[in-house]
This record gives C-alpha cells, structure tokens and sequence, in this order.
C-alpha cells in the first residue's frame, strides 16, 4: 500500500480513500482479526462485499448476491417483452429482442459464476427463462445449454478479436485446445506470490488448492476414470484470472521508451523509436518471448500483428520483426479493445465499422416501428441498441474525426429520427454530455 501511494504521489495522481474499500478472503477456521488498512491518514472501509467490473464478488466467494442481482435486473426487463407481445409482434422479433436484452443479461459472466452457483440460484435464473418462454410462446434454450454455448473454445479461437483468443493454443495435433491457464505451475506460482510479500500461510493454501485436483469428463449418464491434476487453474474459479494476473506481474518494460499494455492476457508492445535505433524495442521483443518460455507460456506468431507509425517526410523501410524464426505480420490496421487503429492514426476506418454495426440495429427499430410501438419505447430501444454504438468511445475518437465521418454518424441519427419521429440528440450533442460525463466522473476520483 505504501508503495501504491507512493506512485500515485509521484505520478501526480491522488488514491480517494472514501471509494477504497477493503474485502478480506480467509478459510481459516480461527480467522484472526486484522487492522484496518490506512490509506492517506484514513481508515479504509473494511466491506462482505463489492462490485467489480459489473460482478458482485463476497468474502465467501459465492455467487448467491450476484446471480440476485442478475434475476432482478432481468424480471425488470420481462416488462418489455410482455408490452411487445401485447403488440402482437412475430414470435422471430419477440426471439431477437429476448435474445439481446435478457438473455445477454442472464450469461453476464456466465463462465466464471456457473460452475460455482448452487442448484437453488440457477433454478431462479432458469425460472426467468420459462417466463420468457411463457410469455414469446416458444422453446428456448435453457441455462445449462447457454453456460454450454459460452464456453466454446471453438468460438473464441475462431475471433483473433475476442479477448479470451490468446488464452488458447493449439496442442501439436492441431485438434485440440490449450488455455493459458492450464499452463500455470502451481511451484513457480507460489515462489513469486512470496516475492510479493504474500504470506506463506496462503501461498501454502494456494499451492494446495491448485494441486491434486480430481477431474472427470461427464457424458450423458457415462463418468470415465478421474485423472490428478498438478498444474494449471480452476476453469469457472474467481481466483484464476487473479492467479494469472499476479503470475504475469514481472512482465514489464524495462526501458522508458517502450511501454506494455495487458487486457487480461493480451499483451501489446508499444516503442517509440528516436533517430532509427530500434534496439530497444527489438530488446523487449526478445526479452518478452524469452519470459514467456521461462513462465512456461507460448506466443502464438500466427496472431500476433504489427503496426509502425511513421509521420517522416522521408520514411526509411521497417525491417519485419521476427520471432523464434517467423516474422511477424505487419498491418496498416488493427483492432485493439474494440477499436479499429490504423497507421495514419485516422478514424474513418473506425467510423464505417460503427456506421455499419448501426444500420444492421436500425432493421430493429424499422420492425418495431411497424409493430406500432409507442416513442418512448422506441426511443429507448434505440439509445440501448444504436446510441449506445455510436458513443462508444467517442471522447477519444471525435475530436480528430473528418467531416465526412461526422456526417456519416450523423445520418446514422436522422435516420432513426425518422424512424421514430421524434427530435433525439445530435452526434454532436451526444460527444458533449459524453465529455461532460467523463469529467464528472474524474474530477472527484
């Protein structure tokens, strides 16, 4: 924690301790009572539970608040679905809407909880499912076959832009898959969990929680003989993505030109290059591929792009970056976090792929609007459904956009302005309360 403020105090970044809350995970069964943490000459709020990254995670680590939360949030939508069945809209329309705004909520982190949750807290998200069915007057599929249909890997390793697709490899066979988190050595895990001052005591509980596993493969009615496993993490267990994370904590760089940005387990490499010496970029290169063989991790060459921006008036040739004998792609764009970056720093390329994923929503809005839907409805499917992907990110990206793009969003909203006949706010006017938003948001943060 010292450390922690510490950095904040030079980085010109300030910890607001009223929003610092501290959640404390022990199976013991004494468990001792500990101070509390004092962050800035205050006390930190010592909480059962707190909400991270949309999930409700407890002290016991179980699911029973969040999967509450998820059924709550989902009967309140079911008011929807019953107005437009009142409307006597297609079986198909009625499908698409359930598909889009109940059951994205019920699968919400649906490969991290379901394993875990008791009989009791799937039979309730499963009774939200029978009312849907209930009130569209057609089968759907069930909870289990949604866990199921989720946890493809076939489906994530077919994306390049999933950000679960590096956490799979392919064995040598070529049919079949590998996850980055089968590849944790509990041993190696334990050893830099000590030399991060994490007490033995739990270093111990962890190396014994992640050893000796019992695992089977069920089909149907059929159980085949139970194998030990000795390495890798939990699939569905709260604690892996954090194992993961602290596992890959010493992966960073080492020079103040270059910087490493990690999403989970995908890792981009960012160097500046001064007067054409690529040496240290092509130094942390190397140095990442020879952590990742050390951390008994792979990089997949195959997936892996680069992209060089150059404003010279004179550019010179960039020689291909090479890894373990392969070259690595280079690309005049790519896809980081949702967002198409091309070489030029440009948007429009951007710009078409939102435009695009908008008409394809406002064939929605059309069927609703022939349905006879009222405004407000209307107008609420479309600040979900086609605001919400015009907006994305536009605080970044709309300052720096071309007047052809900002038409193009633009048309985007008198269509559906036609559509619902109702005045809605320009790109402009969403640009500005999205600004004002963030703003609110950082100033007392």
């Amino acid at each position: 924690m010292d450390c922690l403020v510490s950095w904040c105090s030079m980085n010109n970044l300030e910890l607001n301790s009223l929003k610092t809350v501290d959640m404390i995970v022990d199976f013991r069964k004494d468990p001792a009572p500990l101070p509390p943490v004092i962050l800035c000459d205050s006390p930190v709020t010592s909480v059962e539970s707190f909400h991270f990254l949309g999930t409700t995670i407890t002290q016991e680590l179980k699911w029973e608040q969040n999967i509450s939360s998820l059924t709550k949030k989902a009967q309140q939508r079911m008011y929807f679905q019953r107005q437009l069945k009142k409307f006597l809209l297609p079986v198909k329309m009625l499908v698409n809407f359930y598909t889009a705004i109940i059951e994205s909520i019920l699968t919400f982190s649906i490969t991290v909880w379901f394993a875990a949750a008791t009989a009791r807290d799937k039979a309730k998200l499963q009774c939200v499912i029978h009312s849907a069915e209930k009130v569209i007057s057609c089968s759907l599929p069930s909870l289990q076959e949604l866990s199921r249909s989720r946890r493809s890997a076939a489906k994530i390793t077919a994306e390049p832009s999933h950000p679960g697709n590096e956490l799979f490899q392919s064995f040598p066979s070529g049919k079949r898959l590998r996850s980055a988190f089968n590849t944790i050595i509990p041993q190696h895990l334990t050893e830099k969990l000590s030399l991060l001052g994490i007490n033995i005591s739990l270093c111990n509980w962890i190396l014994d929680f992640l050893t000796g596993r019992p695992q089977s493969v069920r089909i149907g009615n059929s159980i085949p003989s139970t194998t030990t496993l000795n390495t890798g993490a939990s699939q569905g267990c709260v604690l892996s993505p954090l194992l993961f994370t602290l596992l890959t904590h010493n992966c960073a760089a080492m020079h103040s030109s270059n910087h490493i940005i990690k999403c989970a387990d995908d890792t981009t490499v960012v160097g500046l290059i001064s007067k054409n010496d690529e040496s240290a970029y092509r130094e942390k290169a190397q140095r990442l591929t020879d952590w990742c063989k050390a951390n008994n991790l792979s990089l997949n060459v195959e997936k892996m792009k680069e992209m060089v921006v150059d404003f010279r008036r004179t550019q010179s040739d960039h020689s291909t970056l090479n890894i373990d004998g392969s070259n690595v792609e280079t690309v005049k764009s790519t896809k980081f976090l949702g967002i198409h970056l091309a070489e030029d720093l440009a948007w429009s390329l951007n710009t078409t792929s939102i435009t695009k994923k908008s008409q394809q929503h406002l064939y929605f809005l059309r069927r609703l609007r022939k349905a006879h839907l009222l405004p407000p409805i209307l107008t609420t499917f479309y600040r979900g459904t086609i605001e919400s992907i015009l907006s994305s990110c536009i605080t970044a990206l709309f300052g720096n956009c071309t007047v052809s793009d900002r038409k193009s969003l633009q048309r985007m909203v008198r269509t559906a302005e036609k559509i619902i006949r109702v005045t809605l706010p320009s790109i402009t006017d969403i640009y500005t309360t999205c600004c004002i938003q963030k703003a609110n948001n950082t100033q007392p943060d």
